[in-house]
């Protein structure tokens, strides 16, 4: 019980004794840390590999950030920068338009830009913005990390 209540600041009166128990044990407690620890682990090794596949794919295609839609303002180009380097902030409303619009680059775009982003889209940018890294964040976003983006400690 000591364990529990040195690391949650809290003495649990509303837990049974065996579980009391339970959290006062060192070994369980540790057990538990490890579980919560993989678990954001795996979230951040997941967002940073899909993070650079995105990365590879539109430098690949040729794609530079100023031919994002909003250019180097807050797009989404440069959310998936971030998270390919360990950024674990929540997308920002350009990432969500994007994924939710498709739209990825400014109507005016020159055909070369368009046709390159047609490329890259047929590689598979889309799945990873739309599909891949939204869904990660929807689904195990919240099992790693407080309200605020700071991670458990």
């Amino acid at each position: 019980m000591e364990v529990a209540s040195q690391i949650f600041r809290e003495d649990f009166r509303q837990l049974s004794a065996d579980d009391r128990s339970k959290i006062g044990d060192y070994g369980v407690m540790a057990e538990y840390a490890a579980r919560v620890f993989s678990i954001r682990n795996g979230f951040e090794s997941e967002l940073r590999r899909l993070a650079e596949e995105g990365v590879t794919i539109y430098t690949g295609c040729g794609l530079t950030p100023d031919d994002f839609l909003s250019k180097r303002r807050g797009n989404w180009e440069e959310s998936l920068r971030r998270y390919a380097t360990g950024d674990t902030r929540k997308p920002n409303s350009a990432w969500i338009k994007a994924a939710e619009e498709g739209k990825y680059f400014a109507g005016s775009a020159p055909p070369a830009v368009a046709g390159a982003f047609g490329e890259a889209m047929g590689k598979g940018l889309d799945d990873v913005v739309k599909s891949s890294i939204s869904e990660l964040f929807e689904k195990r976003y919240g099992l790693c990390y407080r309200g605020t983006g700071a991670p458990f400690t």
